[in-house]
């Protein structure tokens, strides 16, 4: 007959709770990743509450949005308008209303977005400054090696390694000073110079702003500008900002 080994009981007990212990580690890895899908997909979900409650809902708006557009001759400010059209002073306090809470929520998810922006940068800036403090200085090391070992390059500008190829690039031709010169002088001495004028280049440009202010100042006649192929205009841009109380403000602030 085959004896067992005295201790057979005691590894069965050690591989069954080592098993066990792997499984719960298993387990606990699915419920994290549960919770952080639970997690993403309630952050969904409020931000879609969000935009449909934080500001009453226009039932002309609605009945209107589905409709064909509509085209109207108006005076020079207003151009054509999409459907939902508002025709009464009433409708339009309603739509004001309406873009006044959106531009805020806007705003509060623009604040909250960087705010947690900032914060996810804040976390990694610490480390991946030491990071790269301890890679400059390891390059700054590799670098050394390479200029004090000529010989191990020979007739090669690199050198490969197991885990990576260190060397030399040559970069493209670049101008800079010469030691004690400064850009200043090398432009002086170069127009003083009979061959130097072919490298100063002259970038000829329209004075916008001074035609604008002789225009404006009658000095420069449109006319006479127009006959250069120009006009000076001033164009109007629409526009509509909130204008909420702060018990208003507060309210929608908490819709959001």
């Amino acid at each position: 007959m085959t004896r067992k080994p005295l201790n057979a009981p005691q590894d069965s007990e050690r591989a069954r709770a080592q098993a066990d212990g792997a499984e719960i580690g298993r387990v606990q890895i699915a419920l994290a990743a549960l919770c952080f899908l639970a997690a993403a997909l309630w952050s969904i979900i409020a931000g879609l509450r969000h935009a449909q409650l934080s500001f009453p809902r226009n039932p002309f708006f609605h009945h209107r949005q589905n409709q064909s557009t509509h085209k109207k001759t108006m005076n020079h400010r207003i151009k054509k308008l999409q459907s939902p059209a508002v025709k009464t002073r009433s409708e339009m306090e309603t739509l004001v209303r309406d873009i006044a809470g959106l531009k805020l929520n806007e705003k509060l998810l623009v604040d909250n977005m960087d705010s947690e922006i900032q914060a996810v940068r804040a976390s990694y800036e610490s480390r991946l400054g030491t990071l790269t403090q301890v890679l400059a200085d390891k390059l700054d090391a590799a670098r050394a090696w390479a200029e004090a070992h000529p010989a191990e390059f020979s007739q090669r500008k690199s050198i490969e390694f197991a885990h990576g190829v260190i060397g030399f690039r040559t970069g493209k031709p670049k101008l800079k000073t010469a030691p004690k010169w400064n850009w200043d002088r090398v432009l002086e001495t170069l127009r003083s110079s009979a061959w130097g004028t072919a490298y100063v280049r002259v970038k000829e440009e329209i004075n916008k702003e001074q035609i604008i202010a002789d225009v404006t100042a009658r000095k420069l006649s449109e006319t006479d500008l127009l006959k250069a192929g120009a006009l000076v205009v001033q164009e109007e841009s629409f526009f509509a900002e909130p204008k909420l109380t702060r018990v208003e403000t507060r309210e929608v602030a908490r819709a959001a």
